[in-house]
């Protein structure tokens, strides 16, 4: 699978174009909005009111590879760990406690281009290809660690590589762990997204996940992936906390 990645945005210069285009507000912004919203009405209804005009800091992060040369994932190499966020709470730029409302990922990639039988009924349906979304913690060193040889354990092996690459240190005493996902047992990543089944195009794909229960909710999970190639996200946002790192992780299966 060839892949160039991108998470909540494409490059630096998307976000410069993104925030010509649209006002951002900073923290202290939405802060100051909320108190002249609260000399009218009480503070419940303000912050009502600022989500339903989604109101909010909005930060952007990407990645490329180097020199653009694409990254190709095989099974026989594990899962490639795509992106690493910095903390949230640097991201945003704030040491106040914020509650994360809505994380919008964006990849570019596309499968190996072929396969041994190309009639499914969906484009998605077939492809063994596929991105997962993980939520990066720490925690103190001696708190219970990954078994060695899962992949669970492989997994932060990559990231804790792609993080001494970045530079992105943790604190003393401090480990990183995977956040469980509470929708699915034994599993500390989220489905993302599959790419098109067979094809060698790039395609982008946009997957917005909410703190706010979707219309899909009720929708039977792997029937929603073979449909739209997207994961539905459930309790992701829900579990974000400012000192917490977003981790995409890209898989390739034989099938």
């Amino acid at each position: 699978m060839g892949s160039l990645m991108s998470t909540l945005t494409d490059s630096n210069e998307d976000e410069q174009s993104a925030q010509g285009r649209h006002y951002t507000p900073l923290p202290d912004d939405v802060d100051v909005v909320r108190g002249y919203l609260t000399l009218w009405v009480p503070v419940e209804l303000a912050n009502v009111i600022i989500d339903e005009a989604q109101y909010w800091p909005k930060v952007h992060f990407g990645v490329r590879p180097p020199d653009d040369v694409p990254t190709c994932v095989f099974e026989t190499g594990g899962p490639e760990c795509s992106l690493v966020t910095p903390k949230l709470s640097e991201l945003i730029g704030t040491t106040k406690f914020v509650r994360i409302k809505k994380v919008v990922f964006r990849t570019i990639s596309h499968d190996q281009g072929f396969c041994s039988e190309n009639n499914f009924p969906s484009k998605y349906l077939g492809s063994w290809t596929w991105f997962e979304a993980g939520i990066i913690r720490e925690v103190e060193k001696t708190s219970v660690g990954e078994q060695p040889g899962t992949e669970e354990g492989l997994i932060l092996t990559r990231v804790r590589d792609f993080m001494d690459a970045m530079d992105d240190t943790v604190g003393d005493g401090m480990k990183i762990a995977l956040v469980a996902n509470p929708s699915q047992t034994d599993s500390s990543t989220w489905h993302l997204q599959r790419n098109i089944r067979a094809s060698r195009e790039d395609a982008i794909h946009q997957i917005v996940w909410s703190d706010e229960v979707p219309d899909y909710a009720e929708e039977d999970e792997m029937k929603f992936i073979d449909s739209t190639g997207a994961g539905k996200g459930m309790g992701y946002v829900r579990c974000l906390q400012p000192s917490d790192r977003i981790v995409v992780i890209a898989k390739a299966k034989v099938k």
